[in-house]
């Protein structure tokens, strides 16, 4: 999590930065899992990278950083947004659904942002590889 030299979380306001460092959790954290190392896929995928969903939400709905906790960002969040539950839901479903966590993922940042094609492709092929092993 990005913090300041006091140790309080520190957001960047690069949209195209925190969109790639979605894209780029997405990508290890499926790769990670098509190798068999589950629990390192699950905190790249519905940590590390819904993370970085959560700085999107916060600069999307014009969320000021006077009203995020300053060392947890996820701390009342539902308070804040009331639209995160529903979609935490589909970004995060659990230890054995990481794939279909980060394809959720995929989606919402399609639906809302300009995405890297390419990046999405390799995505979505490491998603549906790692269905068969799964």
């Amino acid at each position: 999590m990005p913090t300041n030299a006091a140790g309080s979380y520190s957001r960047s306001s690069d949209i195209e930065w925190i969109i790639g460092e979605s894209l780029t959790n997405l990508y290890v954290g499926l790769g990670r899992y098509c190798r068999g190392e589950k629990l390192s896929a699950f905190k790249f995928v519905q940590v590390f990278s819904a993370d970085r969903l959560l700085d999107l939400l916060h600069i999307k709905h014009e969320i000021h950083s006077a009203e995020v906790d300053r060392y947890m960002p996820d701390r009342r969040a539902e308070v804040r947004l009331s639209l995160v539950e529903p979609l935490f839901e589909m970004f995060c479903q659990g230890y054995s659904k990481t794939p279909a966590s980060a394809l959720a993922q995929l989606q919402w940042l399609e639906e809302n942002f300009s995405i890297n094609d390419i990046m999405a492709k390799e995505i979505r092929r490491l998603a549906g590889e790692s269905q068969l092993i799964a």
